[in-house]
């Protein structure tokens, strides 16, 4: 059985100045907009790419260091480590900069240590944007294995509906859903037994569902082609070009050939997570942001059944955040992590469980309703020690 990640922890990202949180199979993250649900499913996505990318292009685009640095300071850091194992391993990350920001871009470095056996270190300059050619980290194997594998999920009805075409190897699933259709297609064509068994886990959660088919179609793509004009102006203009692809067909129990953009968006969201589950590959941790999207509460309820099914039995982790009382009732009091802002904005985070008056309460009331009770001011009182913070 390989280890799980134990811990996440974060000092000066984005709205945290100094959390951590405490990982099992399923793991959620609750609490009003704004503090910091996302900044933790962002800085534990970084740090779990940095063995499968180039390093310096983790922090780049949204993720470069001045956007994601805590009031604008000076440094930031993400440490993960695992479960005990033999041997246990950790892998750190801190980005600093002496220079005060001034509305400029900064100049960053970047040090990554991780401990396999012994003690590593490695310091290098940001350059952003990262140069073409960048060379990988030397990461042990082991390290790669476990954090390598950690997909962000957070998609929209209009990608997960869109058609898409096969021209990509291998065909997956993008973060933001697109490409389902073509994964669909896929797994029809070469694995029949896995798209079955996705679209019974889907019938499972939606009944009114009855088959989920891929319908050969054309997808008009627009290319921008930029020239020179013989005077020497630029000059742009849209090309369109066609390639075969997939469209993604459900029949119900009220219609057949129901194109997928006329389906419900908690059908398509549904059907996204599952297929990013189940697919032939699936990654060690899921990051999975607002799953109750569009889902009625039975939906929810069997959601987390299946989840929860899937991850013990197949030692997968998922991290996830809602704000839904149903997706909260499936979890015990140690598996929420509440969140809440401090009057300097500051995110402050603690599990369900360290709420004092947690062990009394939950003999009467269900998780969800006991976070309802009690909302998540009492995170911010220092005063309130747990009763079950190691449980």
């Amino acid at each position: 059985m390989t280890a799980m990640i134990e811990t996440i922890s974060v000092e000066n990202f984005k709205c945290h100045k100094n959390s951590e949180i405490k990982l099992g199979h399923i793991t959620a993250l609750v609490g009003p907009n704004g503090s910091g649900k996302t900044a933790l499913l962002q800085a534990t996505h970084c740090i779990c790419s940095l063995p499968g990318k180039n390093s310096q292009q983790v922090f780049t685009g949204d993720m470069a260091p001045d956007f994601i640095v805590r009031g604008y300071g000076n440094k930031l850091s993400i440490d993960a480590q695992t479960v005990s194992s033999s041997p246990r391993w950790g892998l750190g990350v801190h980005l600093s900069t002496s220079s005060s920001y001034s509305g400029e871009q900064r100049d960053w470095e970047m040090k990554i240590a991780w401990d396999w056996l012994e003690r590593h270190e490695q310091t290098s300059p940001i350059s952003l944007p990262p140069p073409a050619s960048l060379t990988n980290l030397p990461f042990p194997k082991e390290i790669a294995k476990e954090l390598g594998l950690a997909v962000y999920f957070k998609a929209s009805p209009e990608k997960l509906s869109q058609l898409s075409s096969l021209d990509e190897a291998p065909v997956k699933l993008s973060s933001d859903g697109s490409g389902l259709a073509s994964v669909m297609a896929n797994l029809i064509l070469s694995e029949p037994d896995r798209h079955q068994l996705i679209e019974e886990e889907l019938c499972k959660i939606v009944p009114t569902v009855k088959r989920v088919r891929a319908r050969q179609t054309t997808v008009l793509e627009e290319e921008r082609v930029y020239s020179i004009t013989e005077k020497g102006f630029p000059n742009s203009k849209i090309r369109h070009n066609t390639r075969p692809g997939y469209e993604l067909i459900f029949d119900t129990s009220s219609a057949g050939s129901v194109p997928a953009r006329a389906m419900s968006e908690g059908t398509l969201q549904i059907l996204g997570m599952l297929t990013l589950l189940f697919s032939p590959f699936p990654p060690k941790l899921f990051l999975m942001e607002d799953i109750e999207q569009g889902l009625h509460p039975v939906a929810q309820r069997r959601l987390m059944t299946i989840f929860k099914t899937f991850a013990e039995s197949q030692n997968r982790q998922i991290l996830l955040t809602s704000h839904s009382p149903y997706i909260v009732d499936e979890l015990d009091a140690p598996s929420v992590w509440v969140m809440a802002n401090d009057k300097d904005g500051i995110s402050h985070v603690r599990r369900l469980s360290d709420h004092p008056d947690a062990k009394r309460s939950l003999e009467v009331l269900t998780t969800g309703e006991f976070l309802g009770a009690e909302g998540e001011d009492w995170v911010l009182n220092p005063s309130m020690q747990g009763e079950l913070v190691n449980a």
